[in-house]
């Protein structure tokens, strides 16, 4: 015969439990309602739009609604969930941090596709992949800068040595890097165009 205090202590774990299983369960799907629901707008605003830039925007944001109410809906389970404290400020963080790197990646996302936007619009800028990746790596590395400084770790030290690495690559790479960013000057100074004729020295 099974023990009654024992049946009621899992009794009262499972209602405990049920509140928080609940908030997450529900929170899941309102966020997928709301995420293709938005989506949906957007597309259709995008459409009416004679501003190309919403497609930027649209295409940004795709997917980011979704992971913030989630992230939500784990912020309040966790708030409301039997855990003790020091485990809940730990998952609290760990939303902070996703928040953080889900914004990174719709601010990548956006300023890249803006700048191939523009450049697109440029007669003869050539391709934009190279000028795309530096865009996105480098918001990508404040992205991880803010989130370390969040988290308590100092960003000093880390600066400094990126600083000694980089003075340290560019003097390795220097007739390399030499070499790319003249071609980074005459692809934005448009001296040379896609479909002219260069005559060289050597003939």
């Amino acid at each position: 015969m099974a023990d009654p205090g024992m049946i009621r202590g899992v009794s009262d774990a499972v209602q405990d439990w049920m509140v928080p299983a609940g908030i997450l369960a529900g929170g899941l799907f309102v966020a997928y309602v709301l995420e293709k629901l938005l989506h949906a707008r957007l597309v259709t605003w995008a459409g009416r739009s004679a501003w190309s830039g919403v497609e930027v925007v649209v295409r940004a944001a795709r997917g980011v609604p979704l992971v913030w109410l989630t992230l939500l809906s784990v912020y309040i389970a966790a708030s409301n969930a039997p855990i003790p404290p020091e485990t809940c400020e730990l998952i609290h963080h760990g939303v902070s941090v996703w928040v953080m790197l889900s914004a990174t990646v719709f601010a990548a996302r956006t300023l890249s596709g803006f700048f191939v936007l523009f450049a697109s619009r440029l007669p003869g800028f050539g391709s934009t992949s190279i000028f795309s990746y530096i865009i996105t790596g480098f918001i990508y590395a404040i992205g991880m800068l803010v989130i370390l400084q969040t988290l308590g770790v100092s960003v000093t030290p880390i600066l400094g040595a990126l600083g000694v690495g980089g003075l340290a690559v560019a003097l390795a790479l220097q007739d390399t890097l030499s070499n790319l960013f003249a071609g980074i000057h005459i692809i934005i100074s448009r001296h040379v165009r896609a479909g002219d004729y260069v005559r060289m020295d050597t003939g």
